[in-house]
């Protein structure tokens, strides 16, 4: 099987290129292992569609953005290898949700003794794409303000600050071309970990909406994360939003649109994973 690595050398602070020899080796007891060294994640996908040999497996050693470019290039191949992920990053998520630690000869064991694949579902924002999460509205640009200095703790002192600071923004949401309501801040999930928290996946999207003041708003948002509860909240491969334009966050990393955003379904990936992950 042909395996194909591609990495960000900026990953962990750097720490990458002190291990990615020791990768490839390993890995070469299974695979026909390439790899490629790339200095932004905005180059990933062009890297991609730009091979002129098929692999079977795609690897991305970084964090949730590297992922992201990774699975936006795979996306529109004209095939569809597996992709498999050792995590390098700040917070991880989508390895996460595959079981995969942040522990190299961990995930190395994975990829060699695991014959277990997740399917995921990948979805389409405008013309960008998304692997676990969507955000908009207040606090939403958290995750890609200061995290490469703060890492996870940014998360948290980033949030707060930005909670106050957002202008109040009415995001409208469209299902099947109806409008469900107004909102302040709306999430969609394909995870079950986003920053760090546990939370119940679906088989779609999972849409959660809040509204009202900022302090109602903060509450209901620690209520969905401590204990799953939200008022609003909608479970559908396919959903609209209408705003003022601006920035929103896709996987942890910032996105430009113009005041329209249309989210569907876009292609099922099999992702390499930890064996104790459930079907």
């Amino acid at each position: 099987m042909k395996l194909l690595i591609i990495y960000n050398p900026k990953s962990g602070k750097g720490k990458i290129l002190k291990h990615i020899n020791y990768i490839k080796n390993t890995l070469s007891q299974k695979y026909e292992v390439s790899a490629h060294e790339l200095k932004e994640d905005e180059l990933i996908k062009d890297y991609i569609l730009g091979l002129t040999e098929k692999y079977d497996v795609f690897l991305g050693i970084g964090g949730d953005g590297t992922v992201n470019a990774l699975v936006s290039g795979i996306c529109e191949l004209d095939y569809s290898p597996k992709v498999a992920i050792i995590p390098f990053g700040t917070m991880n998520d989508m390895a996460s949700n595959l079981g995969m630690k942040k522990n190299i000869k961990k995930s190395l064991n994975v990829l060699l003794d695991s014959n277990h694949y997740l399917k995921h579902k990948i979805y389409k924002i405008n013309s960008n794409y998304m692997c676990y999460a969507f955000a908009l509205g207040y606090c939403a640009e958290n995750s890609f303000i200061k995290k490469k200095k703060l890492g996870a703790l940014s998360y948290y002192l980033e949030g707060i600050k930005l909670f106050f600071k957002d202008k109040k923004k009415n995001i409208s949401l469209f299902i099947n071309d109806k409008k469900i309501d107004d909102y302040q801040l709306i999430f969609a999930l394909n995870t079950n970990s986003i920053g760090g928290y546990k939370v119940k996946k679906a088989d779609t999207i999972t849409i959660i909406g809040f509204k009202g003041f900022r302090f109602f708003v903060l509450f209901k948002l620690a209520m969905y994360f401590f204990f799953g509860y939200a008022k609003h909240k909608y479970f559908i491969d396919e959903f609209s939003i209408k705003t003022v334009s601006g920035l929103y966050n896709g996987d942890g990393e910032p996105f430009e649109y113009d005041g329209n955003i249309n989210v569907s379904y876009a292609k099922t990936l099999e992702f390499i994973c930890n064996n104790k992950i459930k079907k």
